[in-house]
């Protein structure tokens, strides 16, 4: 009954609070009658909403984590089988599942016996584990491209293209963001505002600026992804990114204006969801080993998620959002007063 239950909850309450439209996740349950690994990342799903939903309903937090089990012991023995064009797009949605429960998770959160909160970058699994999301997605992609997959057009849709539309940002304003946050700059508290103004339709970037250098399938190693080193040109690739997203802030918050348009703003949580899948895996070594630098840039990530993808919508966003933008800010607190940084 509990699982008649998730499966109703699923397809009535969950999928409008995940990122691709209710045509794409009603292909995902027919297929889930025929591949136990997504009918169990299904529940899950449904249930760690409920249990958000319900946090004093202890049996769906625990159902959740029961059909998280059963889903990557299932999962991994189904990726170790051939990809054909009958199970890429399982593959796919279950990955996209998993990625949406690794969002849900806040176990990074750490609290010192002064009860401070602190934020611990090897608990962070939207960052730990995106080396493998990529390389399913990217090895599912040439089988998908070959038949009529109906999750392709969802998948290959660029909101980066949508978004860099409408910023229409002047190379003026690239340049004085990869100045403020230059990495030769000494760390202080100043870098977690961005009084830079964004200037639109003068000397416009280039749309390639923008783009984001995806490796090749055989360049990726899951296994060796906690091995990365630093990179600089991985820093800044972030260091644009971010750029892009967060010249929509003032629309988002200035009284004013009449907001995001509707279409704006579900490319903007699209590209705010994959955005650690994307990232490049040497800036990820950053964050994972306490880079000041690196987590300044962490923190305006989640203070973006948290202003602009809707709450109503994306819960299992917006809570990690939160908590990784409180715990961030006090990190750098305690990291700037340790190293005398100025204000």
């Amino acid at each position: 009954m509990l699982h008649m239950k998730l499966f109703h909850n699923f397809q009535h309450q969950t999928i409008p609070t995940l990122l691709f439209d209710s045509g794409a996740w009603e292909t995902a349950m027919q297929l889930s009658f025929s591949f136990p690994s997504l009918m169990h990342a299904i529940l899950c799903a449904s249930a760690r909403q409920l249990s958000f939903l319900f946090p004093d309903e202890q049996k769906y937090a625990t159902a959740a984590t029961t059909h998280l089990i059963k889903t990557l012991c299932l999962f991994r023995d189904d990726l170790s089988s051939e990809l054909t064009p009958s199970n890429v797009d399982a593959f796919m949605v279950t990955t996209a599942l998993l990625h949406m429960e690794m969002w849900s998770n806040v176990e990074f959160v750490v609290f010192g016996p002064d009860g401070a909160m602190s934020y611990d970058p090897l608990q962070d699994r939207v960052f730990q584990h995106s080396l493998g999301v990529l390389h399913v997605f990217l090895s599912c992609t040439p089988l998908s491209l070959q038949v009529s997959s109906p999750l392709m057009p969802h998948i290959r849709h660029s909101s980066r293209n949508v978004l860099v539309n409408a910023a229409k940002l002047s190379r003026k304003s690239l340049e004085n963001f990869r100045w403020f946050f230059s990495y030769e700059r000494p760390l202080s508290l100043s870098l977690l505002s961005v009084p830079l103004p964004f200037v639109r339709d003068s000397d416009l970037c280039p749309e390639d600026f923008w783009a984001v250098e995806i490796p090749k399938l055989a360049e990726i190693d899951p296994s060796k992804s906690k091995e990365a080193g630093y990179s600089l040109k991985g820093y800044y690739g972030i260091v644009d990114r971010l750029c892009l997203i967060l010249s929509f802030l003032p629309e988002a918050q200035d009284e004013e204006y009449e907001g995001l348009s509707p279409e704006l703003t579900t490319n903007l949580s699209r590209y705010l969801i994959i955005f650690p899948v994307l990232c490049d895996q040497q800036f990820v070594s950053m964050v994972r080993h306490g880079d000041p630098h690196a987590m300044v840039l962490l923190y305006h990530f989640y203070r973006a998620v948290r202003i602009l993808v809707p709450s109503t919508e994306h819960w299992w966003a917006q809570r990690r959002a939160s908590l990784a933008e409180k715990a961030i800010q006090q990190w750098l607190f305690r990291e700037c007063a340790r190293n005398g940084a100025s204000v």
